[in-house]
Protein backbone atom coordinates (compact mmCIF):
# COMPACT_ATOMS: atom_id res chain seq x y z
CA UNK A 1 0.00 0.00 0.00
CA UNK A 2 1.11 3.55 -0.77
CA UNK A 3 0.88 6.08 2.03
CA UNK A 4 -0.65 9.41 1.08
CA UNK A 5 1.18 12.70 1.44
CA UNK A 6 0.33 14.07 4.90
CA UNK A 7 -1.10 17.51 5.56
CA UNK A 8 -3.76 19.25 7.65
CA UNK A 9 -7.27 20.62 7.22
CA UNK A 10 -9.38 22.86 9.43
CA UNK A 11 -12.13 21.32 11.54
CA UNK A 12 -15.33 23.10 12.49
CA UNK A 13 -14.20 23.51 16.12
CA UNK A 14 -11.30 25.72 15.05
CA UNK A 15 -8.67 23.00 15.35
CA UNK A 16 -6.91 20.96 12.69
CA UNK A 17 -7.10 17.36 11.54
CA UNK A 18 -4.46 15.29 9.79
CA UNK A 19 -5.16 14.49 6.15
CA UNK A 20 -3.62 12.12 3.61
CA UNK A 21 -3.56 13.12 -0.02
CA UNK A 22 -2.88 11.19 -3.21
CA UNK A 23 -2.48 13.75 -5.97
CA UNK A 24 -2.94 13.48 -9.69
CA UNK A 25 -1.39 15.80 -12.27
CA UNK A 26 -4.13 18.08 -13.60
CA UNK A 27 -6.87 15.95 -11.94
CA UNK A 28 -10.05 15.34 -13.87
CA UNK A 29 -11.94 14.72 -10.61
CA UNK A 30 -11.38 14.75 -6.90
CA UNK A 31 -12.59 12.51 -4.08
CA UNK A 32 -13.04 13.71 -0.52
CA UNK A 33 -12.95 10.39 1.33
CA UNK A 34 -14.35 9.88 4.85
CA UNK A 35 -13.33 6.75 6.74
CA UNK A 36 -15.38 4.56 9.06
CA UNK A 37 -15.40 4.19 12.83
CA UNK A 38 -12.02 3.29 14.33
CA UNK A 39 -10.16 3.82 11.05
CA UNK A 40 -8.35 6.85 9.71
CA UNK A 41 -7.85 8.30 6.25
CA UNK A 42 -4.60 6.66 5.26
CA UNK A 43 -5.54 3.26 6.69
CA UNK A 44 -8.85 3.06 4.84
CA UNK A 45 -7.86 4.42 1.44
CA UNK A 46 -4.16 3.58 1.01
CA UNK A 47 -4.97 0.74 -1.39
CA UNK A 48 -7.65 2.37 -3.53
CA UNK A 49 -6.34 5.94 -3.71
CA UNK A 50 -3.13 5.19 -5.65
CA UNK A 51 -5.22 3.41 -8.29
CA UNK A 52 -7.57 6.37 -8.50
CA UNK A 53 -4.56 8.67 -8.91
CA UNK A 54 -3.45 6.60 -11.91
CA UNK A 55 -6.87 7.32 -13.43
CA UNK A 56 -6.40 11.06 -12.93
CA UNK A 57 -8.50 11.27 -9.77
CA UNK A 58 -7.04 12.98 -6.70
CA UNK A 59 -8.02 11.74 -3.23
CA UNK A 60 -8.07 13.76 -0.03
CA UNK A 61 -8.75 11.65 3.08
CA UNK A 62 -8.88 13.42 6.45
CA UNK A 63 -8.60 11.64 9.76
CA UNK A 64 -11.96 12.63 11.20
CA UNK A 65 -11.95 14.26 14.62
CA UNK A 66 -11.54 11.72 17.40
CA UNK A 67 -9.65 9.24 15.21
CA UNK A 68 -6.30 8.36 13.71
CA UNK A 69 -3.34 10.69 13.99
CA UNK A 70 -5.25 13.55 15.58
CA UNK A 71 -4.59 14.73 19.11
CA UNK A 72 -8.32 14.30 19.72
CA UNK A 73 -8.09 10.52 19.15
CA UNK A 74 -10.48 8.72 21.49
CA UNK A 75 -12.65 11.79 22.18
CA UNK A 76 -16.01 11.53 20.39
CA UNK A 77 -16.79 14.89 18.69
CA UNK A 78 -20.52 14.22 18.31
CA UNK A 79 -22.52 13.46 15.19
CA UNK A 80 -23.20 17.14 14.56
CA UNK A 81 -19.49 17.90 14.88
CA UNK A 82 -18.51 15.25 12.34
CA UNK A 83 -21.10 16.48 9.84
CA UNK A 84 -20.09 20.13 10.33
CA UNK A 85 -16.47 19.11 9.79
CA UNK A 86 -17.38 17.35 6.54
CA UNK A 87 -19.13 20.41 5.18
CA UNK A 88 -16.03 22.42 6.03
CA UNK A 89 -13.74 19.91 4.31
CA UNK A 90 -15.86 20.17 1.16
CA UNK A 91 -15.45 23.93 1.16
CA UNK A 92 -11.69 23.69 1.59
CA UNK A 93 -11.30 21.18 -1.23
CA UNK A 94 -13.55 23.26 -3.47
CA UNK A 95 -11.35 26.30 -2.82
CA UNK A 96 -8.29 24.34 -3.97
CA UNK A 97 -9.95 22.78 -7.03
CA UNK A 98 -12.75 25.20 -8.01
CA UNK A 99 -13.28 23.84 -11.52
CA UNK A 100 -12.79 20.12 -10.80
CA UNK A 101 -15.77 17.78 -10.32
CA UNK A 102 -15.83 16.60 -6.72
CA UNK A 103 -17.18 13.36 -5.27
CA UNK A 104 -17.89 12.95 -1.57
CA UNK A 105 -17.15 9.37 -0.52
CA UNK A 106 -18.08 7.88 2.83
CA UNK A 107 -17.34 4.42 4.18
CA UNK A 108 -19.42 2.97 7.03
CA UNK A 109 -19.56 5.73 9.70
CA UNK A 110 -18.12 8.06 7.07
CA UNK A 111 -21.07 7.13 4.85
CA UNK A 112 -23.46 8.39 7.51
CA UNK A 113 -21.44 11.59 7.78
CA UNK A 114 -21.33 12.02 4.00
CA UNK A 115 -25.06 11.39 3.56
CA UNK A 116 -25.86 13.90 6.29
CA UNK A 117 -23.61 16.55 4.74
CA UNK A 118 -24.47 15.92 1.09
CA UNK A 119 -27.81 17.72 1.06
CA UNK A 120 -26.29 21.19 1.40
CA UNK A 121 -22.64 20.70 0.41
CA UNK A 122 -21.36 21.87 -3.01
CA UNK A 123 -20.48 18.43 -4.39
CA UNK A 124 -21.03 16.86 -7.80
CA UNK A 125 -21.65 13.31 -6.66
CA UNK A 126 -21.98 11.04 -3.64
CA UNK A 127 -20.46 7.58 -3.17
CA UNK A 128 -21.56 5.54 -0.16
CA UNK A 129 -19.70 2.32 0.69
CA UNK A 130 -21.57 0.11 3.19
CA UNK A 131 -22.91 3.31 4.75
CA UNK A 132 -24.26 3.80 8.28
CA UNK A 133 -27.62 5.28 7.22
CA UNK A 134 -30.22 2.90 8.69
CA UNK A 135 -31.56 5.15 11.46
CA UNK A 136 -34.96 6.58 12.32
CA UNK A 137 -37.82 4.12 12.58
CA UNK A 138 -35.69 1.48 10.90
CA UNK A 139 -33.46 1.08 13.96
CA UNK A 140 -34.53 -1.48 16.54
CA UNK A 141 -35.95 0.54 19.49
CA UNK A 142 -34.50 -1.95 21.99
CA UNK A 143 -31.03 -1.40 20.56
CA UNK A 144 -31.60 2.36 20.73
CA UNK A 145 -32.70 2.16 24.37
CA UNK A 146 -29.77 -0.06 25.35
CA UNK A 147 -27.31 2.34 23.72
CA UNK A 148 -28.85 5.30 25.55
CA UNK A 149 -28.78 3.57 28.95
CA UNK A 150 -25.17 2.47 28.55
CA UNK A 151 -24.16 5.98 27.46
CA UNK A 152 -25.79 7.40 30.58
CA UNK A 153 -24.34 4.85 33.01
CA UNK A 154 -20.83 4.03 31.72
CA UNK A 155 -20.22 6.48 28.84
CA UNK A 156 -16.48 5.95 28.46
CA UNK A 157 -16.12 2.25 29.26
CA UNK A 158 -14.80 0.30 26.28
CA UNK A 159 -16.22 -3.20 25.96
CA UNK A 160 -14.49 -5.68 23.68
CA UNK A 161 -17.56 -7.84 23.05
CA UNK A 162 -15.26 -10.85 23.05
CA UNK A 163 -17.24 -14.01 23.64
CA UNK A 164 -20.54 -12.17 23.19
CA UNK A 165 -20.56 -10.58 19.74
CA UNK A 166 -19.98 -13.09 16.94
CA UNK A 167 -19.71 -10.73 14.00
CA UNK A 168 -16.78 -10.67 11.60
CA UNK A 169 -16.23 -7.26 10.04
CA UNK A 170 -14.72 -8.70 6.85
CA UNK A 171 -13.78 -11.98 5.19
CA UNK A 172 -10.47 -10.37 4.22
CA UNK A 173 -8.33 -11.87 6.98
CA UNK A 174 -5.22 -9.98 5.88
CA UNK A 175 -7.06 -6.67 6.20
CA UNK A 176 -8.39 -7.63 9.64
CA UNK A 177 -4.87 -8.44 10.80
CA UNK A 178 -3.67 -5.10 9.47
CA UNK A 179 -6.38 -3.33 11.46
CA UNK A 180 -5.69 -5.19 14.69
CA UNK A 181 -1.96 -4.51 14.37
CA UNK A 182 -2.30 -0.79 13.67
CA UNK A 183 -1.62 1.22 16.85
CA UNK A 184 -3.86 4.05 15.65
CA UNK A 185 -6.89 1.87 15.02
CA UNK A 186 -9.50 2.76 17.66
CA UNK A 187 -11.43 -0.17 19.09
CA UNK A 188 -13.65 -1.12 20.75
CA UNK A 189 -16.23 1.70 20.83
CA UNK A 190 -17.42 3.21 24.10
CA UNK A 191 -21.16 3.55 24.91
CA UNK A 192 -20.82 7.30 24.30
CA UNK A 193 -19.58 6.58 20.77
CA UNK A 194 -22.17 3.86 20.15
CA UNK A 195 -25.00 6.22 21.07
CA UNK A 196 -23.31 8.91 18.99
CA UNK A 197 -23.38 6.53 16.04
CA UNK A 198 -27.10 5.97 16.66
CA UNK A 199 -27.63 9.73 16.41
CA UNK A 200 -25.55 9.77 13.23
CA UNK A 201 -27.57 7.07 11.47
CA UNK A 202 -30.74 8.90 12.51
CA UNK A 203 -29.43 12.09 10.93
CA UNK A 204 -28.31 10.30 7.79
CA UNK A 205 -31.70 8.62 7.32
CA UNK A 206 -33.46 11.95 7.81
CA UNK A 207 -31.19 13.67 5.28
CA UNK A 208 -31.60 11.04 2.56
CA UNK A 209 -34.64 12.69 0.99
CA UNK A 210 -32.74 15.96 0.59
CA UNK A 211 -29.87 14.50 -1.46
CA UNK A 212 -30.19 15.58 -5.10
CA UNK A 213 -26.73 14.88 -6.56
CA UNK A 214 -26.00 11.68 -8.53
CA UNK A 215 -25.36 8.95 -5.98
CA UNK A 216 -23.91 5.45 -5.96
CA UNK A 217 -24.05 2.94 -3.12
CA UNK A 218 -21.77 -0.08 -2.71
CA UNK A 219 -22.77 -2.98 -0.46
CA UNK A 220 -21.06 -6.25 0.45
CA UNK A 221 -23.12 -9.35 -0.24
CA UNK A 222 -21.79 -11.03 2.92
CA UNK A 223 -21.77 -7.99 5.19
CA UNK A 224 -22.55 -8.96 8.80
CA UNK A 225 -22.77 -5.39 10.12
CA UNK A 226 -24.73 -3.25 7.66
CA UNK A 227 -28.38 -4.35 7.22
CA UNK A 228 -28.38 -4.24 3.43
CA UNK A 229 -32.14 -4.44 2.89
CA UNK A 230 -32.79 -1.56 5.28
CA UNK A 231 -29.98 0.55 3.85
CA UNK A 232 -31.38 0.08 0.35
CA UNK A 233 -34.73 1.47 1.51
CA UNK A 234 -33.06 4.56 2.93
CA UNK A 235 -30.95 5.03 -0.19
CA UNK A 236 -34.07 4.74 -2.39
CA UNK A 237 -35.32 7.97 -0.81
CA UNK A 238 -32.50 10.05 -2.32
CA UNK A 239 -33.87 12.41 -4.94
CA UNK A 240 -30.96 12.49 -7.39
CA UNK A 241 -29.90 9.90 -10.01
CA UNK A 242 -28.69 6.79 -8.20
CA UNK A 243 -27.27 3.34 -8.77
Amino acid sequence: PTTGRPGVMAASDGGEVVVSEWGAEDPRAGILALHGYGDYGDLTFRRAAPFWAEQGIATIAPDQRGFGRNGSRGRWPGADGLVADARGYVGQVRARFPCTPMILLGHSMGGGVAASAAADAPIDGLLLATPAIWGGGRLNPLHRAAAWIAAMVVPDQRFSGRGVVRIQASDNIEALRELSGDPLYLAPPSPREIFGLVRLVDQAAKSAGEITVPSLMLLGSKDQIVPNATVRKVFARTAGPRE
